[in-house]
């Protein structure tokens, strides 16, 4: 695993009766989930606030935000697209037009509930000037027409380089961690 890249074989000996045999021996433990789960109450306090439209903007802001909105769909929809358009995976991408720096999309396959799918949005994000939070609708629990979805009903939501889901929602999150 890359949490234990770089890191020396620990020593070990086993005893085998008159003979004892030394070696090293690399152990990868599984690093915790890279999504803190949190309980109900907990998640929608940290999230509504950083979704809330911010009222009144200045037209400065305005454009601010919907620039980087732009340079963020530019990152994100095409690193997205590179990995699961070909594929079966069946997502979209939200319409929002309250200016606040935030974005979303909804998951419906669970073939996209992986690593490899938190890697794309957080580098996607990091290329970003602002922190901006972008919710995750994880809806595989349905048939899309090729077959049953099975890591259930979720949500997670990225910001500042964190990733949060609920707790209390009926879904597979390690299948992130897999």
């Amino acid at each position: 695993m890359a949490a234990d890249a770089g890191k020396a074989p620990q020593p070990c000996s086993i005893s085998f009766g008159p003979a004892r045999l030394h070696f090293a021996l690399a152990v990868s433990m599984p690093a915790r989930s890279r999504i803190q789960l949190l309980r109900d109450k907990e998640f929608w306090a940290a999230y509504l606030p950083l979704c809330r439209a911010i009222k009144d903007p200045a037209p400065q802001l305005h454009k601010e935000v919907y620039e980087e909105l732009g340079r963020l769909g530019d990152v994100l929809r095409p690193a997205i697209d590179a990995r699961w358009k070909e594929t079966d995976a069946y997502y979209e991408f939200n319409d929002d037009w309250n200016v606040c720096w935030h974005h979303s999309m909804g998951v419906y396959s669970d073939q996209m509930c992986c690593g490899e799918f938190l890697d794309v949005v957080q580098r996607s994000l990091s290329r970003m000037k602002h922190d901006w939070c972008f919710h995750v609708a994880l809806e595989c629990d349905q048939d899309m027409g090729w077959g049953l979805q099975h890591a259930g009903d979720g949500q997670i939501f990225f910001y500042r380089g964190e990733i949060f889901g609920n707790k209390k929602d009926k879904f597979d999150y390690a299948l992130f961690d897999g």
